[in-house]
């Protein structure tokens, strides 16, 4: 329930924020503004995957400074990946900056985390009301 909650949220936030970055041509993929096939294979076999990794290691329980470096470590990964991207060609920045991207990274996980354990606390509170007395 967890997963399927947080990562349908986050590819459709992601999907809504592309759509905005793709009126103001703020960066582009190779990827096509219409539905197709790789843009299918990146939306389902990259983003996805990826968001279900990073909610299966998070340290849910752990100290702050455990889930904050957590968050840091990859918020950098991340970083790098984009750029790697960008240096082979297949995301350019029209009206963007790399930096950007590293500086959203911390909160647009930070919200994961805490979309996150907001299904966890829905979860564990419809539980709790099933529960029979």
């Amino acid at each position: 329930m967890e997963y399927y909650a947080t990562v349908a949220t986050c590819l459709f936030i992601a999907e809504v924020v592309d759509r905005w970055t793709d009126r103001y041509s703020l960066y582009e993929f190779w990827v096509r503004k219409y539905i197709d096939l790789p843009t299918t294979f990146m939306i389902l076999f990259i983003y996805a995957p990826a968001a279900v990794i990073m909610i299966s290691w998070y340290p849910l329980n752990g100290s702050w400074k455990k889930k904050i470096t957590y968050i840091l470590v990859w918020s950098i990964f991340s970083s790098f990946y984009e750029w790697t991207y960008l240096k082979m060609g297949y995301l350019y920045y029209p009206h963007w900056k790399w930096w950007y991207s590293a500086i959203s990274y911390p909160f647009l996980y930070g919200f994961m985390f805490l979309h996150l354990k907001f299904v966890h606390w829905v979860r564990e509170t419809f539980r709790q009301s099933s529960k029979p007395n």
